[in-house]
C-alpha cells in the first residue's frame, strides 16, 4: 500500500478527529489525518448522515478541504468503498454548535469531495473551529478514506 498522501498529510494543522463511523482493525481516522500512522482509514457499517469531525485548538483560516476515499486503482478493489456524496459543514463557535454549509465539489467516480475558498470573489478564507464531513452516500456499508487534507490562508472575511 502506499504512503503517497503521507506529504499533504503532514502539512495538516493540528486536530483532534471524532467520527461516529466504527473502524476496522487497526484502520483508524487519525491515519488519514496524521503522517506515519497507517495509510488510511476503514470504516464499516457507516449509514447516510454519519459525520467525520476536525477540531482544531482554536478558529483558523480554512481556504480549502480536500478528502480522498476509496481504493487506489492498483489495489484489489480499486473505486470500491468510496464516498458518493456528502456534505461539508463549518463551525466558528468553541462548542461547534452552530455549522454552516461550505461549498463543495464531489467527484463521485473518484471518491472525491473538494472546497476551495474563492480568495479573489470577496468570498474568502472562513474562520472555522471544527469543519464536519457528513457522509451521504456511499457504495457499499465499508468506507475508505485515504486523506483529510486542511489548507489554511489569510483571513479575507
Amino acid at each position: 500500500m502506499t504512503k503517497r498522501y503521507d506529504p499533504l498529510k503532514a502539512k495538516n494543522p493540528p486536530a483532534v478527529l471524532t467520527t461516529n463511523i466504527s473502524h476496522w482493525q487497526d484502520y483508524r481516522l487519525e491515519s488519514s489525518y496524521k503522517p506515519g500512522l497507517g495509510h488510511f482509514f476503514w470504516g464499516r457499517q457507516f449509514q447516510s448522515g454519519d459525520v467525520i469531525d476536525v477540531t482544531f485548538g482554536h478558529p483558523l483560516p480554512v481556504s480549502s478541504v480536500t478528502i480522498v476515499s476509496g481504493f487506489d486503482k492498483e489495489e484489489d478493489r480499486p473505486g470500491q468503498d468510496k464516498i458518493l456524496d456528502a456534505k461539508l459543514l463549518s463551525a466558528q463557535d468553541e462548542r461547534c454548535q452552530v455549522w454552516k454549509p461550505l461549498s463543495a465539489r464531489i467527484d463521485s467516480d473518484r471518491g472525491r469531495v473538494m472546497h476551495k475558498s474563492k480568495l479573489g470573489s470577496g468570498r474568502g478564507v472562513r474562520m472555522a473551529k471544527c469543519i464536519r464531513i457528513q457522509v451521504l452516500k456511499g457504495n457499499s456499508d465499508w468506507l475508505i478514506v485515504r486523506l483529510i487534507q486542511i489548507g489554511l490562508g489569510i483571513q479575507v472575511l
